[in-house]
């Protein structure tokens, strides 16, 4: 009983199948210097990850980047406690997608990744990865804290046109800006640029316009009482709390002629026209 018992042959070779890869660290988001406060209309955040621990079995090729612009409700009901409500309506406003090359470098003994994305001003977000190798796609990793971006101005807004409804009187249309800075648009600024025949410059007039109450699709303003023998060029900014958007200008400047009143005319749009160059 004490004889040593012989070895067996040798079994046939196993391959275990390959598996997805674990999943990667928590994202740590950091909004870029030269985008805080500049007021551009989307800002960028800087992205940063462990690798994942494990790959499957299978090259990583990629990490996909999860962005989630929350809600205010999210904050309100569930506060600093990310883990605890579900990525979706109505707790997230909106959420993009992007793919990222598994580029990672070496930070101490540490493998990281980075990512930029592109986020919208004056809004909470919060970021997740996945691992991608052939197989599919990992668990997400944890997610990040809370990232808010701040305010900003409001983009230009678009559309401008200005079209004449009477002598010395026109309308001018245009569509709110696309991007409101975070804060909500309280006014807008109109400016009329008035120029002689001869070359010489009037007095520009600046006129607040206030948004409340306005259709949230065309805004309309009325001028009156344009000088006649003026060319105008009109412009349009809209403004927030934060400060003031880049300036939006007709396509075209309007031409007041000079006229001379027919008192047996009644509708005097028919005596004196405007022109539009």
């Amino acid at each position: 009983g004490s004889e040593p018992r012989p070895i067996s042959e040798a079994s046939d070779e196993l391959i275990l199948p390959h598996g997805l890869p674990s999943a990667p660290g928590q994202p740590v988001a950091q909004l870029l210097a030269g985008d805080a406060g500049s007021g551009n209309a989307l800002q960028s955040v800087q992205l940063e990850w462990q690798v994942s621990e494990t790959d499957g079995g299978c090259t990583i090729y990629g990490y996909r980047v999860h962005s989630y612009r929350l809600s205010p409700a999210a904050l309100e009901v569930y506060g600093d406690k990310l883990d605890s409500f579900p990525l979706e309506p109505p707790w997230v406003e909106l959420s993009k997608v992007r793919g990222v090359a598994a580029l990672p470098r070496i930070t101490g003994d540490k493998q990281m990744m980075q990512a930029v994305c592109t986020i919208d001003p004056g809004a909470p977000y919060c970021f997740e990865v996945q691992a991608i190798n052939s197989q599919g796609t990992s668990a997400t990793s944890p997610r990040s804290e809370v990232l808010h971006s701040p305010t900003t101005a409001p983009s230009a807004c678009l559309g401008l046109v200005v079209r004449q409804i009477g002598p010395g009187e026109v309308c001018l249309s245009w569509q709110p800006p696309a991007d409101g800075g975070g804060l909500p648009v309280t006014d807008y600024l109109v400016t009329s640029a008035p120029r002689r025949f001869d070359g010489t410059v009037g007095n520009v007039e600046h006129t607040s316009v206030s948004a409340e109450g306005k259709n949230k699709h065309w805004v309309r303003h009325i001028i009156s009482r344009l000088q006649p023998g003026m060319e105008y060029a009109f412009g349009v900014s809209a403004v927030n709390s934060f400060g003031r958007s880049e300036e939006a200008q007709a396509p075209w400047t309007v031409l007041i002629p000079e006229c001379i009143a027919d008192d047996s005319v009644n509708d005097a749009s028919t005596a004196c026209s405007t022109e539009q160059k």
